[in-house]
């Protein structure tokens, strides 16, 4: 934060100052399970408003963000830093507006937001930010064709919606999440964790070695290629993908698409096209395809790569499977278009999935059974992601003495894919969304194990429920989950209705505790 003596000199030269942390509500939200998911209150603060630009701070329970709102119809943002007086800068460059913003660190090793100043300049008015503690910044610009440029070493988490339009993006900051709705985007990212959602339209998104990438490209022809770590789906549209140089979980879904393996490891799911090649292939990489797919092996070159291959088929670790129709699923999608589009593309991809398959074939059988699917509702206000039964507290969800009960059927799910910074790199989006939904097969086949149990690292008190979720142990006895005479009773959800299922699937990290 500037000194005092600071402070009035940059006020005498005209800068405004913003706090972040700012009292006053001018009005409020009531949130309810009915609406959002989840109680509490969401609390929009007006802090200063122009022609171009409206700013305001956002709070709720579980988000506080300082939120900027172009007016313009085209707009051309710049964040590039500067060197001024030791201070880093970042700018803003909107048609009709100039806005310029800096970021000075105080060294206090906290990395985010405490003891950070911003500086912004809006039509050549000035402002002076000092963010609450965890405060993203948020930038809307409401369509049009937006340009937007971050620099590095910009540790400020932020979260950019650019609506519809033909948008370039060229980001190498900390923590961000890009939204750039319906148009032809390109998108370019040099590092740090990254969510990008590029909406309809024929997207290119490209990212560094150093960048790691959660990427939805909704319906069209895209062309993206991965980075350090990347989870990448092409949504519907021909599209061409190529993994990065890190692990790789590559998606094709509807549309003849073109998968490159990249050089380190390869989960891949060509999904429900007609004509899908993949390229690239290495005896270790794992894919998942159909009967219209063509794979292809890097042949070795030299007498001594040739020799290295492990016997048998360089594809041996190829799985044919034939996808499943989204209406197999068991589950329905309420919210916005692009929150359907987004959740189509996570079912898709369990379609496709053997893992995947076999827990929404269980929804699925039990939603024609009792004729009440689970939901899955858009959640915009909060990130405590949940599933809640249709008949809550649900008795006939929970064993008794070691036996099954009749089930409780139905259910809501709801999920943010909004407006929210990235998970972790071994986290992606669709494993949050997996978790949930093994929470709706153990309540559907009346197998949900009650009560709570200390966990073994910390001694904390957990749901048991939680921890068959993840498939961690759960419960003091054994139990046929399954219903398989085939397989044996376990403590936890067979290894297919768990999140560690499908992280072991998809290559990831297994979780090894519950931390909410």
């Amino acid at each position: 934060m500037p000194a005092d003596r600071e402070m009035h000199e940059m006020q005498r030269r005209g800068v405004y100052f913003i706090f972040g942390d700012l009292r006053g509500a001018e009005h409020s939200l009531h949130i309810n399970n009915e609406v959002q998911g989840g109680r509490g209150n969401f609390t929009t603060y007006p802090v200063r408003a122009t022609d171009h630009v409206t700013i305001e701070i956002r709070k709720s329970p579980h988000a506080h963000q300082l939120v900027f709102i172009t007016q313009n119809r085209h707009d051309n943002l710049v964040l590039r830093r500067k060197d001024a007086h030791e201070m880093d800068r970042l700018q803003f460059v909107v048609p009709n507006s100039d806005i310029d913003l800096g970021s000075q660190p105080t060294g206090l090793g906290v990395p985010f937001f405490p003891g950070i100043t911003l500086m912004l300049e809006i039509n050549d008015e000035h402002y002076c930010i000092i963010p609450a503690y965890n405060q993203a910044l948020v930038f809307i610009t409401q369509g049009g064709n937006d340009r937007l440029h971050i620099a590095d070493n910009i540790d400020t988490p932020i979260i950019v919606n650019t609506g519809e339009g033909d948008d370039s993006i060229i980001s190498a900051a900390s923590i961000a999440s890009f939204y750039t709705g319906a148009g032809n985007d390109t998108v370019i990212i040099h590092g740090g964790s990254n969510y990008i959602d590029t909406g309809e339209g024929d997207d290119d998104v490209t990212a560094s070695k150093e960048a790691r990438i959660t990427v939805y490209a909704g319906p069209g022809d895209d062309d993206v290629m991965g980075g350090g770590f990347s989870f990448i789906d092409g949504g519907q549209g021909n599209d061409d993908i190529t993994g990065g140089p890190g692990h790789n979980i590559l998606s094709g879904g509807p549309g003849s698409d073109h998968i490159k393996a990249g050089p380190s490891s390869n989960v891949i799911f060509t999904g429900q096209g007609t004509r899908d090649l993949v390229t690239a292939l290495k005896p270790h990489d794992i894919t998942y395809h159909t009967t219209h797919s063509t794979l292809a092996i890097n042949c070795p070159t030299t007498a001594e790569a040739f020799a290295s291959m492990p016997n048998g088929q360089p594809t041996s670790r190829s799985t044919l499977i034939e996808p499943k129709d989204i209406s197999e699923s068991g589950i329905t999608v309420k919210g916005s278009v692009s929150f359907i589009e987004r959740i189509h593309d996570d079912l898709r991809l369990l379609l496709n999935s053997p893992t995947g398959q076999k827990l929404l074939t269980v929804l699925h059988q039990a939603a024609l059974k009792s004729g009440t699917p689970i939901t899955i509702n858009e959640l915009t206000l909060s990130k405590q992601n949940n599933f809640v039964a249709s008949d809550a507290p649900s008795p006939n969800a929970y064993l008794v003495n070691g036996q099954r009960a009749s089930g409780s059927y139905g259910g809501n799910i709801w999920i943010n894919t909004s407006n929210s910074l990235p998970d972790l790199p071994d986290q992606p989006g669709i494993i949050i969304l997996f978790h949930e939904l093994c929470h709706a097969y153990n309540y559907v086949t009346g197998s949900v194990v009650p009560g709570g149990i200390q966990d073994p690292q910390d001694g904390s008190l957990t749901a048991r429920q939680e921890r068959q979720a993840i498939g961690l142990p759960a419960s003091e006895y054994r139990f046929d989950f399954d219903d398989d005479p085939s397989t044996p009773p376990t403590d936890t959800n067979p290894e297919a209705f768990t999140e560690n299922g499908l992280r072991k699937e998809l290559g990831l990290p297994l979780r090894e505790r519950y931390d909410n």
